[in-house]
């Protein structure tokens, strides 16, 4: 879960940084004020905070995937891995 929460920031602020463009009016958008982005963040993050003790459910099907997706991940490393020893070794 930890790590989904540290992609999740990476990306949003690699997606802060992109320009918006011309076709991004500013007349269409209202200004965003620091302390309103603030707000909305600490409000995330309180609601994340104590998402597993409301969705506890939840949260070990999460733990369940995840560790599956581990053993894929280091199943087809492995694999290959023993792929370039052979092609290279």
């Amino acid at each position: 879960m930890l790590f989904l929460l540290k992609t999740l920031f990476w990306l949003s602020l690699l997606i802060l940084l992109i320009p918006a463009g011309k076709e991004a009016s500013t007349a269409e958008r209202r200004e965003i004020s620091t302390v309103e982005v603030l707000s909305a963040a600490q409000s995330v993050w309180n609601d994340f905070s104590t998402f597993c003790e409301r969705n506890q459910e939840a949260c070990e099907t999460g733990d369940r995937m995840l560790t599956h997706f581990c053993d894929k991940a280091r199943k087809g490393a492995r694999m290959l891995y023993g792929y370039l020893d052979e092609s290279l070794g």
